[in-house]
């Protein structure tokens, strides 16, 4: 089912977050490239906190130092000059599909590291389900409706519209960011 009154109202964020990802920003860049990840500090040496050991640090493309990465990235490269940016891309365009959902809410890990029992309110969220042997999945970017209210109530004012357009470009560029490193965990599950 498509809604061109949705689609006319959200094609201006669309257009800036298109812009934004491919304007040659190094850390967008950084995000997609594999050869830019390193182990963090291990958790228990002094002044590192308990982390996510699924976690890594990143570097810019420029800093990257082979022998500070991972052995397996390092090798995938040798061998076949691997583009990371590619696969990330070719990942994104068979596997993600996004949704209008409901607004959302989480009390769960989030709220437990940030020691709150409030509920965090995200305007959109990524997730990956599916995973199968086989390897289909899908990345789902759901996207809260009340979020895109705005653009779509004639009452709102014009300046209302241009906040909340931007907020969704930025919001989509922050959750394509997320999947960046979800797709190259599917790119290893290839």
């Amino acid at each position: 089912m498509t809604n061109d009154v949705l689609w006319e109202a959200m094609l201006p964020s669309l257009r800036l977050a298109t812009l934004l990802l491919e304007c040659g920003n190094p850390i967008i860049d950084a995000i997609f490239d594999m050869n830019t990840r390193r182990p963090l500090p291990k958790a228990g040496e002094v002044g590192v906190v308990p982390y996510d050991p699924s976690l890594t640090a990143y570097c810019l493309q420029k800093d990257i130092d082979p022998k500070v990465g991972f052995p397996w990235i390092r090798e995938l490269d040798r061998l076949y000059q691997y583009d990371w940016k590619a696969n990330v891309m070719r990942i994104l365009q068979e596997h993600l599909v996004f949704e209008l959902s409901a607004y959302h809410a989480d009390t769960g890990r989030f709220a437990e590291e940030y020691g709150t029992t409030k509920l965090l309110e995200a305007w959109a969220t990524t997730s990956q389900i599916g995973i199968t042997e086989k390897g289909t999945c899908k990345i789902v970017i759901a996207i809260a409706a009340d979020f895109l209210w705005p653009l779509l109530v004639p009452q709102y004012s014009r300046t209302e519209k241009l906040i909340t357009s931007f907020n969704f470009a930025t919001t989509l560029v922050h959750e394509l960011m997320v999947c960046g490193p979800t797709c190259l965990i599917r790119i290893a599950q290839i």
